[in-house]
């Protein structure tokens, strides 16, 4: 994970006009009701002997073994520092999820270029049976310079496990590709049948500063979908198309995952993440991936999981709903301690289990749990699903393969653990106090459970918005009849390339439209976003004539 690169000038405007932590009551902001997914979720927590704490790694799943590569040992990282190479995690270690042993392989008998790439953090990788896949990563190199890697590895599982269990070299278990193209840390990588997909990420060279002024960063605002096919005892890949969305797709540090659609389709879902472009605030929307296009789901605006988080996928046949799970992690909204739904917008570490459920009709809902996470847990740690339940897709769990009563569905393991009792050490110079989590969280459901009824459902603000006049020839109008005061509004115009070319921010609002001239813009369509009081996304589409 890399926090926000602030201005500290943009933090205190920020500060003024959106962090303002407020309490929305319960029935203004969500409703108590009944959950989609009906049950409730407890915890254990257990220790393991010579347990790596250990956070942004990659890791695969081959029974009995889980094998973890890379990441840190440390906690979140300080504001003027992090990712120092006495903190990055330079052992592979091979879990037997039946013995609970821990078998470490040390990378110093490896070559100097291998050592940096296993020992990176903030990957993007996945698992295709056999391989796992890991792109990028971004970390301090043994030569001393803070680079992100340019590379992609396909690690063949048994081969490499076994030469582990007999501590021989697992060189000849690695295959390197290095390109630009793979030059991402934060960024996602899924596979759906033969095909990979690459999305988002940035690419982070030198060192880590809090100051936006003194960082090399460059967001990829891209979907990159490939394939990856053998050639002699090498690899190559193969670019089939590559989509740039400077809204979409300028996010970091989410969750994505496979879905299955309403009519069956498996596609991929990007969730949150940040930041909004030009803003220090996470992402509403959401985006669907399917083949070479995706679709923005625009109904909801996402709120309850913001940063790479542990989460599980839940796939109701009966009902025809899908849930995707978050535990834990850091989020802009939250349930407080008083039961009400607070807003911060510095992102604190959050306990909450939240629930994206695709309908059966096809919308989106998203829901808060009444249960916690005992801990704030669940940041940068990743989930293993019970091998001995059912699953659709992937790590899709099957719902009807559930037990009447309790149910172990999987476990939550390292990730950053936040002792504390402050949610936003990082704010207030406690990094220090955070820890790679120590502990295994083993994750139970319960079916239903009648304490789910008191789940609380994210509402979306309604406004409507009119466009005039459209087709537009010099100049549109934005007209604003709202239910709800607008207090700050933020534009971006994109055009059909996926770029932004015009966004602008009003603090204090208090009108009833804006005037954006189009006399300088080629014809086309442009699509219109709206940020509205920091909280809620909207779209609209204008024509652009001469």
């Amino acid at each position: 994970m890399i926090l926000p690169t602030l201005n500290y000038k943009l933090l205190t405007n920020l500060v003024k006009h959106c962090f303002i932590t407020f309490l929305f009551l319960l029935s203004s902001r969500s409703s108590s009701l009944y959950c989609q997914l009906n049950g409730s979720f407890k915890f254990d927590t257990v220790s393991i002997p010579n347990w790596p704490a250990i956070h942004s790694f990659s890791f695969a799943y081959a029974d009995p073994y889980i094998l973890m590569i890379g990441g840190r040992k440390d906690g979140i990282h300080p504001k003027e520092s992090g990712f120092e190479i006495q903190n990055s995690n330079q052992t592979i270690y091979l879990w037997n999820t039946i013995s609970d042993s821990i078998i470490r392989y040390e990378l110093d008998s490896l070559s100097l270029e291998l050592i940096d790439y296993l020992s990176s953090a903030n990957t993007s990788f996945t698992q295709d049976s056999q391989f796992l896949y890991i792109i990028g990563g971004y970390s301090q190199s043994i030569f001393g310079n803070f680079k992100t890697y340019p590379i992609l590895i396909q690690i063949t599982l048994n081969d490499c496990i076994q030469k582990i269990l007999q501590n021989k070299d697992i060189s000849p278990s690695i295959k390197v590709i290095h390109n630009d193209t793979f030059a991402v840390a934060g960024g996602q990588l899924r596979q759906l049948d033969t095909i990979f997909y690459l999305v988002g990420g940035h690419r982070f060279d030198g060192k880590y500063s809090s100051s936006s002024s003194k960082t090399n960063q460059r967001y990829t605002d891209a979907l990159r979908i490939f394939t990856i096919t053998p050639k002699n005892d090498t690899l190559s890949f193969n670019i089939i198309s590559e989509i740039h969305d400077d809204f979409n797709f300028h996010r970091r540090d989410f969750n994505l995952n496979p879905i299955i659609a309403k009519n069956g389709d498996v596609k991929l879902m990007a969730y949150s993440g940040v930041f909004q472009y030009n803003l220090n605030i996470p992402f509403l929307n959401t985006a669907l991936i399917h083949g070479s296009q995706f679709e923005e789901i625009l109904d909801f605006d996402h709120k309850f999981a913001a940063y790479t988080c542990a989460r599980a996928g839940i796939f109701d046949r009966d009902k025809n709903e899908m849930h995707q799970i978050f535990f834990g992690g850091m989020a802009e909204y939250y349930r407080d301690s008083i039961n009400q739904i607070s807003r911060d917008a510095f992102v604190p570490f959050v306990k909450s289990i939240s629930a994206v459920t695709r309908k059966a009709d096809g919308r989106f809902e998203e829901y808060l749990f009444k249960e916690q996470l005992p801990g704030f847990f669940g940041t940068n740690a990743e989930f293993i699903i019970n091998p001995k339940l059912k699953t659709i897709y992937q790590d899709i769990l099957d719902y009807s393969s559930f037990e009447n009563d309790t149910t172990f569905i999987g476990t939550i393991f390292g990730g950053i653990y936040n002792p504390t009792e402050q949610r936003n050490p990082w704010q207030f110079d406690m990094a220090q106090k955070t820890v790679s989590n120590p502990y295994l969280l083993k994750v139970y459901f319960i079916k239903n459970n009648s304490t789910n009824t008191n789940s609380y459902k994210n509402t979306k603000h309604k406004y409507n918005i009119e466009l005039q006049p459209n087709p537009a020839k010099d100049k549109f109008i934005i007209k604003f009849e709202q239910e709800k005061e607008i207090n700050s509004i933020t534009y971006w115009l994109q055009d059909a390339q996926g770029k932004i070319i015009l966004n602008k921010s009003y603090q204090h609002f208090g009108n009833t439209q804006i005037t954006i001239s189009t006399a300088a813009l080629s014809p086309q369509n442009y699509s219109v976003y709206l940020l509205i009081n920091g909280e809620t996304i909207l779209k609209k589409q204008v024509l652009v004539i001469k």
